[in-house]
């Protein structure tokens, strides 16, 4: 009996090193909820062509080494737990191994506890942060939230709010954060917008991005409660008065974890490109986010329209996010001694596309009391880290580095000018998109008892010192 266990033991600790080290070599971290999203939220031919990339000597070379340990144990060691000898060696190797971590944690903060490589691993494998909650579980909770809720009134009235939201989009990739290429043409030259410098994503992919985004949750308060036991930013507007509209490209709602879509579900009008489509086939075969512009443009609004629209974005495959003549760059125009230029090259035609698809939004909502504001869910790496060679969803300070950019009509800079006002004034205020509502509620002007002032850069007491962290584990400004 105690010999099974052991063996048990020694196996999977094995398992557990492999696992730990394939991801520390290939993205220089452990396992964390973005690894676990991503493969959890996939189907198996999606995920065995993304290990594909990594199965490189790197990977064959902790295989090997595994083998050979394994076979120098022979998975045959028998512990007298009373040979006082074999006591104090496994104490020693105890001490060894995590002395420092425990000693931390008694000294400072005993939650550190977790960041002991093992009982971290099993941490993440087991408690999967409602990654695959039910979405009527979700829908239930949210509607229930908004029941109790008196109806609100939105001070500012602002005609059209409308919140774009970009899909891998990298802010070093548009001309306005520096981009040297010309790929925000169209963006460059809007005169009437404000450039937020400092905002960050909250994760490195989608799902627990969406999860804090489009509600009343952050990444402060998860432990006191579910992200879907919030206010969402759809029944927030309801309350309002206003008319609520979600138009998106990426998949329809799923069973299990899409949040994005539980929330839009809930609109006044819900429109999704691949109602039909699982989110491997959104990836692959889904339309380009021009579909969505006529839809746009017949919308059917009121004196007051709350309209979130849904991007494809820039996520990779990046050749199939954009129509062929808007492939302007190519390898020759990467300035980078990284060999893959071609999928660099391709990620820029995707962020030109992006460019033309806000222009053509802008355009639609110009000449009303409009507000556009774009963000992108996180960012995407480009072989940023040298030493890594990653492209794609890395837990890295590249990958947190979203563009924010706010639009305006001229019948808005007329009609709010102390709003517009304020709005400048924070543009350069550290943030971090988890707190994206309680900035919309000032905008909006719209205050339930969840807002907090001090979360939106509008506010004198707003807390600009706040610590931010990445994946709810790395602080940004220590990278």
């Amino acid at each position: 009996m105690g010999g099974g266990i052991l063996r048990f033991l020694i196996i999977y600790n094995f398992f557990v090193i492999f696992i730990q080290s394939f991801l520390v070599i290939n993205f220089n971290n452990f396992l964390n909820p973005s690894f676990l999203e991503a493969f959890l939220n996939t189907n198996m031919a999606e995920s065995i062509e993304f290990i594909s990339i990594y199965i490189n000597f790197k990977f064959f070379g902790i295989l090997i080494f595994m083998i050979v340990a394994l076979f120098l144990l022979k998975i045959k060691i028998n512990i007298k737990i009373n040979n006082k000898l074999n006591i104090a060696f496994i104490i020693l190797i105890f001490v060894v191994c995590f002395g420092n971590d425990l000693r931390r944690a008694i000294k400072y903060d005993f939650s550190r506890y977790i960041n002991i490589p093992f009982i971290k691993f099993n941490k993440e494998l087991i408690y999967t942060d409602d990654i695959l909650i039910n979405s009527k579980i979700m829908q239930e909770s949210y509607l229930k939230i908004a029941n109790n809720h008196e109806k609100l009134k939105a001070n500012e009235n602002i005609k059209n709010i409308v919140l774009i939201i970009g899909e891998s989009s990298r802010r070093s990739a548009y001309q306005d954060y520096g981009q040297e290429l010309n790929t925000t043409p169209n963006l460059i030259n809007i005169k009437n917008k404000i450039i937020y410098s400092d905002v960050i994503a909250p994760y490195a992919s989608t799902n627990p991005v969406m999860s804090v985004l489009l509600n009343f949750a952050n990444l402060d308060n998860l432990s006191e409660r579910k992200f879907y036991e919030n206010l969402d930013i759809i029944n927030l507007f309801k309350l309002a008065n206003y008319k609520t509209f979600w138009i998106s490209n990426q998949d329809y709602i799923s069973e299990w974890g899409n949040n994005a879509a539980s929330v839009g579900i809930m609109s006044d009008f819900s429109y999704f490109t691949n109602k039909y489509m699982s989110s491997s086939d959104t990836l692959s075969y889904a339309k380009y986010d021009g579909v969505l512009l006529p839809i746009i443009k017949n919308l059917k609004l009121n004196d007051n329209n709350f309209i979130v629209i849904h991007l494809l974005g820039n996520h990779g495959n990046y050749k199939k996010r954009y129509p062929k003549e808007f492939a302007k760059f190519n390898e020759s125009d990467i300035k980078t001694n990284i060999s893959d230029k071609k999928s660099i090259a391709e990620y820029y035609n995707s962020i030109l596309y992006t460019d033309y698809i806000i222009q053509n939004i802008y355009d639609i909502f110009k000449n009303d009391d409009s507000l556009i504001i774009y963000l992108s869910d996180h960012a995407e790496s480009l072989y940023d880290d040298k030493s890594k060679s990653v492209l794609g969803h890395i837990l890295d300070k590249i990958t947190a580095e979203i563009p924010f950019i706010i639009l305006y009509s001229n019948s808005f800079e007329e009609n709010h000018k102390k709003l517009l006002k304020d709005l400048n004034k924070a543009k350069d205020l550290p943030f971090m998109s988890d707190d994206l509502i309680h900035l919309i509620c000032d905008i909006a002007g719209i205050y339930p008892i969840e807002y907090k002032s001090y979360l939106s850069p509008l506010r004198s007491d707003y807390k600009k010192d706040k610590i931010r962290l990445f994946g709810n584990e790395l602080k940004y400004n220590k990278f």
